[in-house]
């Protein structure tokens, strides 16, 4: 791609945007896509943002709040009584999965620009992947609490990207209109599975 006259992209199944990450880091104007709730965050936290240091303001403070027992403590933590687990469970200790429901009220609470809240979003997301207790993907739990599953969940400001700013488009790439591109990136799901039970959690975290 470097050898090539690209000054504009697209990244069709963006995901993570590690793809279209790298497209802006060379300065191509990328615009992305995913059917993805939480796709929709990272996109906004490391493609289409600005320079958001200003915002480890809220992360602190995030980072001060005291626990609450929210969503993600009612279905996703294997310390509460077995009886008031409406879903799966064990996949978070409890300490963290009430850090991660005060810090994302919190974050609904703020007065701050759209890309703002997404990267904030991110900064939970990232910090529950650290201390999850799976393996990766989120249709199960391991039976036993892995070892970083312990420790204390820490919310970080994500690392801020340099470059042209694009465009997230949220939906089915068959039926959403596109602009025109010197590059389209297509690295479209490779299983049977359907990726919204991979990642469910992180999707239900976006939309809270």
């Amino acid at each position: 791609i470097e050898s090539l006259n690209i000054n504009t992209a697209v990244d069709v199944f963006t995901g993570t945007t590690r793809v279209a990450q790298y497209l802006r880091g060379n300065n191509i104007q990328t615009d992305t896509s995913d059917l993805s709730w939480a796709a929709s965050m990272y996109a906004n936290t490391f493609v289409h943002n600005k320079d958001n240091k200003h915002l480890q303001k809220y992360v602190d403070e995030m980072n001060k709040l005291n626990g609450v027992s929210g969503w993600l403590t009612s279905n996703y933590c294997g310390s509460v009584p077995q009886d008031e687990i409406k879903g799966d469970g064990r996949c978070f200790q409890m300490k963290n999965t009430m850090k991660a429901d005060a810090a994302r009220d919190y974050v609904e609470t703020l007065n701050i620009e759209y890309w703002e809240k997404c990267t904030l979003v991110t900064s939970i997301i990232l910090a529950l992947d650290a201390v999850d207790n799976t393996v990766g993907v989120q249709q199960a739990y391991l039976k036993e609490w892995c070892s970083r599953s312990y420790n204390d969940i820490i919310f970080e400001l994500p690392e801020s990207h340099n470059g042209k700013t694009g465009n997230h488009f949220e939906g089915d790439c068959l039926k959403l209109k596109y602009n025109s591109y010197d590059l389209a990136y297509y690295d479209p799901p490779y299983s049977p599975h359907s990726y919204s039970t991979y990642y469910h959690i992180w999707d239900s975290i976006a939309k809270w």
